[in-house]
């Protein structure tokens, strides 16, 4: 579970912001391997940069059965 708890949260955009800055505000260092990121729909490496508008999606594997 994120940090925040939210499904779907806004945050404001900053020059030279990274997924990986997303992904340190929502999860803890040890789920960082675990999560995919998607950026406007692309798999993408947690290093990309964004840009403004930018749609990130932080994927946590599901476990079932």
């Amino acid at each position: 579970m994120s940090r925040s708890g939210k499904k779907q949260l806004e945050i404001p955009f900053e020059a030279g912001m990274r997924a990986s800055d997303v992904l340190w505000r929502e999860f803890s260092e040890p789920e960082h391997d675990l999560i995919m990121v998607v950026v406007n729909g692309e798999h993408q490496s947690h290093d990309v940069a964004l840009k403004d508008g930018d749609t990130v999606e932080l994927l946590h594997p599901m476990v079932g059965g």
